[in-house]
């Protein structure tokens, strides 16, 4: 079987300008480059600036294997008969994926939504241009108004009827959702017109988080699921298949040494379905050719973390704490609880103590001053006073002034 051509199209590359969809753009390359021909296909901008790192073997423009090409990118008044310089960037990117892929084009094209850069080719594609008659087209919803909102829980409750409205089956090839039912609040509604459209003939992959078994405290979730549930939601799917997504744990020893760690995967330990992280829904593919290669992609072995046990570790760790603090109570006082309070308190009274120690020694030297210096000035009287009683002119002048001193 060939490796399949995609094209990633994107204004928006890492590390060369613009946010998160730059940085999506090439790791979703990075990903995709094991199992697929990729090629992305950018601004005209970043030419120079992408030459001049990949001479110096910059990593970061190292998109693990793809291409890159680039579109030249109009001014803003030189539109011409095109609606906006917009519109004529789109339909530049067209024709540069014709001249990159010749008669034989790309199997998959998934443009940005920012400004509408696949526009052009959507207009092509259902006119039926031969060129894109072969070519899957996707658009990856990055920055849409309406997304944010179910997101942030905050959309109007008339989102689902309008949207559901708007698709028919002969409109959409795939329909891919992951994470984002729970937000909205007619969720029923939404899985009666998925349903409709892949009895039609989509391809649906559909993801939910396992938040009621976990009782995650989502203020954003409307809706909060577990298997039962997720498999009632879509329980009129024909064909569904259920998958089980598990955090898995597994380590890695190796030397200083450098290189290229090779090994063979192995699936070990009994998988807990009812606590799996995200129950993943499919239906209208075929979800044995989607999982396997998923599961080889492995390059250690790895367990899935069964999570059952966090059950009963919470409510112990719950009785732990109520006995730290009743052993504390009785043995420490109603104050601060456990010993490393208590000892804080030891060190904090010693310091107060230490501090009026010193404060003391302090006074006690100010004191000490004040005494020598209430002696010096007694002593400075007294000899004063000695000096004068037994002068002999003092006395010759008490005697002529009618007064003498007493012995």
């Amino acid at each position: 079987m060939s490796r399949p051509t995609i094209v990633l199209a994107s204004r928006e590359l890492f590390p060369f300008g613009g946010g998160g969809i730059g940085a999506y753009v090439a790791q979703n390359a990075r990903v995709l480059a094991p199992v697929a021909d990729v090629t992305i296909v950018t601004a005209g901008w970043y030419r120079e600036k992408y030459e001049e790192l990949s001479v110096f073997g910059d990593p970061r423009v190292d998109y693990g294997g793809a291409a890159v090409a680039f579109v030249e990118v109009p001014e803003p008044h030189e539109h011409g008969a095109f609606y906006s310089h917009m519109h004529l960037y789109s339909h530049r990117l067209l024709e540069r994926v014709r001249e990159l892929f010749g008669s034989a084009a790309p199997d998959l094209i998934e443009f940005s939504d920012y400004l509408g850069e696949g526009f052009v080719a959507t207009q092509a594609r259902r006119g039926g241009d031969p060129f894109l008659a072969g070519t899957l087209l996707a658009l990856q919803l990055h920055t849409s108004g309406e997304m944010c909102e179910v997101l942030n829980g905050h959309l109007d409750r008339g989102f689902e009827r309008r949207i559901s409205r708007e698709l028919e089956p002969e409109d959409v090839d795939v329909v891919v959702c992951f994470e984002g039912l729970e937000h909205l609040p007619e969720v029923d509604r939404v899985a009666e017109q998925l349903v409709r459209l892949v009895r039609g003939g989509v391809a649906m992959i559909a993801s939910v988080p396992n938040s009621a078994t976990f009782e995650e405290a989502n203020e954003f979730h409307l809706t909060d699921f577990d298997l039962e549930s997720a498999r009632a939601l879509f329980a009129a799917l024909p064909n569904a298949v259920v998958a089980y997504q598990n955090h898995a744990e597994g380590s890695l020893i190796r030397g200083r040494a450098g290189g290229t760690v090779r090994a063979e995967a192995e699936l070990s330990g009994e998988q807990d379905l009812d606590w799996a992280n995200t129950f993943l829904i499919l239906a209208g593919v075929d979800a044995e050719a989607l999982l396997s290669p998923a599961a080889a992609a492995l390059h250690l072995a790895v367990a899935p973390v069964n999570h059952r046990y966090m059950r009963h570790l919470e409510p112990a760790n719950r009785g732990l704490l109520a006995v730290n603090g009743r052993l504390a109570r009785e043995r420490l006082g109603l104050g601060a609880a456990g010993a490393a309070s208590a000892v804080l308190r030891r060190e904090d009274t010693l310091a107060l103590a230490r501090e009026e120690i010193r404060q003391c020694r302090h006074r006690i030297g100010v004191l000490e001053a004040e005494l020598e210096s209430v002696r010096a000035e007694r002593d400075g009287h007294r000899g004063a006073y000695v000096a004068v009683h037994s002068s002999r002119l003092t006395n010759l002048a008490a005697r002529v002034a009618g007064h003498r001193f007493r012995r």
